[in-house]
C-alpha cells in the first residue's frame, strides 16, 4: 500500500531498470526482473551492485533519481518501442541488462581501453556475466581475471561467434541486406550494439 492507503502495483515499464519505482520513496525492487534463458543470478548480483551505489554514494543516488522519468522513458523507447506494456515485459535479454547496469554504475568496458584482438573479442564477444564487471573498478573482485582466462580457454576464446558473423557477410550481395540482417539480429546474436555501432 502507497501511505497505507493506495494499494501499489509492479509493473515493470514503471520503475527505472525493474529496481527504482516512480510511485514510491526509498525502496528498490530486486529480483522481480527475470531473464528469458539462464541468467538470473546475473541479474540479482548487477542489482545489488546497482542498489548498493544508490544507497552508500548520494551523489550517484541524485544523479539516478533527478531525472527519473526520462531515464524510465528511454528505456522503454529503445527496449519496447511503441507496443503495448505485456504481463511478460520483466522478462529480459539478461546479457544487455547487466551491460546496462554496469554502464550506470561505471563499472562497463570500453572499446577505447581494448588494446589487442583479445581485448576486443572479449569486449564484443564473452558473455555479460556479471563477473565480467568485476574485472576492474570499485566492484573488482580477486581471481576473476583468472576465471575469465579458464572460460576463455574452454570456450576458444569466442572466436566462433565472429566467425559466423564473417560468414553471413560474405553471403550478403547487397549493403541493403547486411543492414536488414543487422537489424533483425542485433539483440539476438550479439551484444547490444547500442553503445557500439561506431565500431
Amino acid at each position: 500500500m502507497i501511505d497505507g492507503v493506495n494499494p501499489y502495483q509492479y509493473l515493470y515499464r514503471e520503475n527505472f531498470m525493474g529496481i527504482i519505482p516512480q510511485k514510491l520513496n526509498n525502496i528498490y525492487l530486486l529480483g522481480l526482473t527475470r531473464p528469458m534463458t539462464g541468467g538470473v543470478a546475473n541479474i540479482v548480483e548487477m542489482q545489488s551492485l546497482f542498489i548498493h551505489k544508490l544507497v552508500t554514494q548520494p551523489e550517484f543516488h541524485c544523479k539516478i533519481h533527478h531525472n527519473l522519468s526520462q531515464r524510465i522513458a528511454d528505456y522503454n523507447d529503445y527496449y519496447f518501442g511503441n507496443t503495448e506494456p505485456r504481463k511478460t515485459d520483466h522478462t529480459i535479454h539478461f546479457g544487455f541488462y547487466t551491460d546496462d547496469i554496469a554502464r550506470l554504475i561505471g563499472i562497463d568496458h570500453k572499446v577505447s581501453e581494448c588494446h589487442s584482438v583479445k581485448d576486443l573479442i572479449f569486449y564484443y564477444a564473452f558473455p555479460n556475466n556479471a563477473f565480467k564487471y568485476r574485472l576492474k573498478g570499485e566492484y573488482a573482485i580477486d581471481g576473476i581475471k583468472e576465471l575469465i582466462e579458464k572460460i576463455n580457454h574452454k570456450h576458444g576464446y569466442f572466436i566462433n561467434i565472429f566467425s559466423s558473423l564473417i560468414k553471413n557477410f560474405i553471403y550478403m550481395e547487397h549493403v541493403g541486406d547486411i543492414c536488414e540482417w543487422i537489424n533483425n539480429g542485433e539483440n539476438i546474436i550479439f551484444n547490444n550494439m547500442k553503445y557500439k555501432e561506431n565500431y
